[in-house]
């Protein structure tokens, strides 16, 4: 009996890991360099989301951020963040700031975990906060962040919402595992963070 609840389980695990991968070449596919066929479909605005290794630091991932926060911030893309455009009055100007910070080298990429309930289950949430160093803008000093959602956050809601709550936690290991560090282009939001004195 033992081996075959072992055996349901390793088929379950599979299937499920097939269908996150599937889900994720479909809505964020994965672009390693320059010289991926994504990439200048990414650069051209053939398809609105990719994903990558943020952690980075290279002209690639300079090339691939600046995109992401362009793409956010045009009406007319379907990468448009509606979110920050219609919630936060900076949202445009902390975009602005960032592809020139960005461009000069000069931001610091940030991890943040939260957690979200999903169809009653609490699931990790975690983001990538891109943020520029504090600067003088409009007689105030702010700094420029824009915050973009992780690899793992998509897989765990697509796991979520198609198979209820998964309660097999070598999934969440698989997931941790194979999607570690990587980041989707999707900007949620941006705004200028205020120093206060």
């Amino acid at each position: 009996m033992a081996i075959e609840i072992e055996g349901e389980r390793s088929a379950a695990i599979s299937e499920q890991t097939v269908m996150i991968e599937k889900h994720l070449n479909n809505r964020y596919p994965f672009i390693q360099d320059q010289k991926d066929r994504n990439f200048l479909n990414f650069m051209n605005t053939r398809i609105p989301f990719c994903s990558f290794e943020i952690e980075k630091n290279d002209n690639f991932l300079k090339e691939l951020l600046i995109k992401s926060l362009i793409k956010a911030s045009d009406p007319y893309d379907s990468a448009f963040c509606r979110h920050g455009y219609e919630k936060h009055p900076s949202f445009i100007e902390a975009l602005t700031i960032l592809q020139e910070t960005i461009f000069d080298g000069d931001v610091e990429i940030k991890h943040a975990l939260e957690a979200v309930d999903i169809n009653k289950k609490v699931i990790p949430d975690t983001r990538y906060i891109v943020e520029s160093p504090w600067e003088v803008s409009g007689g105030q000093v702010v700094k420029a962040k824009a915050i973009f959602l992780d690899v793992p956050t998509v897989a765990y809601k697509f796991l979520s919402y198609h198979y209820g709550h998964p309660r097999d936690p070598e999934i969440y290991r698989y997931i941790n595992r194979e999607y570690e560090g990587h980041s989707t282009s999707r900007v949620i939001t941006a705004y200028l963070q205020k120093k206060i004195n």
